[in-house]
Parts: C-alpha cells; sequence; structure tokens
C-alpha cells in the first residue's frame, strides 16, 4: 500500500498504523480500497495477510514518472541542467525510505509465511523537499534549478511514518541514510 497516502494529513505525526485512514488523493482512495479487497480476502479462514506501507520509496532502478518520485526527478533535473517545479514552497514534508531498506523487510516477512498484520515501513524521519534539495545539491555537487509552483490540491503536506511496530516484530530499522542513498541513487543514474 502507501503510507503516505493513506493517512492524509494527519493531526500528529509521526503517524502510526492505528492512526484513522482518511485519504486526501483519487491515488489514495485507491490505496484503501486494495486494502479493504485483501483484508475480505483474508478473512477467510486458512488465509494471511501482511499490508506493507511504505513511506516514499527511492532508489535505483526507479522509472521517471510524473508526479511520482520526487528524489528520482530532481536527480534527473540536475543530470539534465533543467528547470524543476514545486508545487507550494518546498516546505512539505515526508519520509523517505531506500529501496533496499523495503525489500530487506519484504524478504524478511516472505521467510516468515503464516503471519498476519498491518505495518508501516519508514525512515521516521521528516525532510522538507527543501531539505532534500539540500542534501541532493550537496551529493552531487551542482546546484539544482527550481521553480516554485501554486501548492495542488491533493497533496499531503506532511507525513512521517512511525515504523516501531515494525521494529520491534521484526528487530528492523532503515539502514541506509538518505545522503547514502541518493548518493547510489546518483551513481546509478550517471551509469545510465
Amino acid at each position: 500500500s502507501s503510507g503516505g497516502t493513506l493517512y492524509g494529513n494527519p493531526k500528529q505525526i509521526p503517524v502510526n498504523e492505528d492512526y484513522p485512514l482518511s485519504p486526501i488523493s483519487y491515488h489514495g482512495a485507491g490505496k484503501w480500497a486494495i486494502e479493504a479487497f485483501f483484508r475480505v480476502y483474508a478473512s477467510r479462514p486458512g488465509r494471511s495477510l501482511i499490508i506493507l506501507r511504505p513511506s516514499n520509496l527511492y532508489g535505483p532502478g526507479q522509472s521517471l514518472r510524473e508526479g511520482f518520485g520526487v528524489i528520482r526527478t530532481m536527480l534527473e533535473h540536475l543530470r539534465l541542467g533543467t528547470e524543476m517545479k514545486i508545487w507550494g514552497q518546498g516546505d512539505t514534508v515526508r519520509d523517505f525510505l531506500f529501496i533496499e531498506d523495503m525489500v530487506d523487510v519484504c524478504i524478511r516477512f516472505l521467510n516468515r509465511p503464516g503471519e498476519s498484520g498491518i505495518y508501516n515501513v519508514g525512515s521516521g524521519l521528516g525532510c522538507s523537499l527543501k531539505q532534500v534539495k539540500d542534501v541532493v545539491e550537496r551529493v552531487c555537487g551542482k546546484q539544482l534549478r527550481v521553480v516554485y509552483q501554486p501548492e495542488r490540491r491533493g497533496d499531503v503536506r506532511s507525513i512521517v511514518l512511525d515504523s516501531s511496530r515494525l521494529m520491534a516484530h521484526l528487530g528492523w530499522r532503515s539502514a541506509v541514510s538518505l545522503e547514502e542513498g541518493i548518493s547510489i541513487t546518483w551513481q546509478w543514474l550517471l551509469d545510465q
């Protein structure tokens, strides 16, 4: 699923799995509906279901897709020397998670068949888009050209996931820092 879109604009940060779901976009509503379908499926005897709600994933192999993947988009604009649009003033906060950390969680659950539960998967650290831009520029040694546009309806203002349930259950913590993950992703992009 997607933790960032399901919780909407929460009144408390970080957000745990028990926080009421309140999507504010069609994308989030679709994720909510998918979870509902899977819960009905898993309600039958003998079926198990693990729902993972990741934060904003990024890393090597991520395709360029308009409106998704702000880190990938920043790196692409930096590589090409083109101007990037940021909706709002860059104070939107997200919880970014390197793809290898997410894969680690998936593998751990694949090795534990029959379990059920809902788990947030995030770094637990909130970064504004301005802060991410600063890290990208520092790691890449280049200045990103940005133009700020009016905020868009349907964009979550701030979301940071509380992954303590996952940490308690699997002993898992995110291992790759934002700076390290951006560096790895930048090198992958340059090698393309």
